[in-house]
């Protein structure tokens, strides 16, 4: 009768390891899984944030364009302006 207690004591302890063991495996595959999740997700962010550096940049770029289409279109203006009326008609004056 002893030896049949002890075996099941041994059992029970046995099954207790073994569903001990099967919870270390599930933490260890939830771990790997929430590795893998920060893993991603820091390079979303950091995808994004090179996105928005893009576009801000792009932004950036056309705003130079504009201010130099600008600053050109003031500069024609003034030349426009400076040149006496006969030579912005065409007309030189002569006969």
């Amino acid at each position: 009768m002893e030896a049949l207690e002890r075996y099941a004591e041994n059992t029970r302890a046995a099954d207790t390891a073994y569903r001990e063991w099967e919870a270390i495996r599930e933490l260890e595959q939830l771990g790997e899984d929430m590795h893998e999740l920060v893993v991603n997700t820091v390079r979303d962010e950091l995808a994004v944030a090179e996105i928005e550096g893009l576009a801000d940049r792009s932004r950036l770029q056309d705003l130079h364009r504009m201010l130099d289409e600008a600053r050109e279109a003031g500069l024609l203006a003034t030349r426009f302006a400076d040149e006496p009326a006969d030579r912005r008609s065409g007309d030189s004056g002569r006969v």
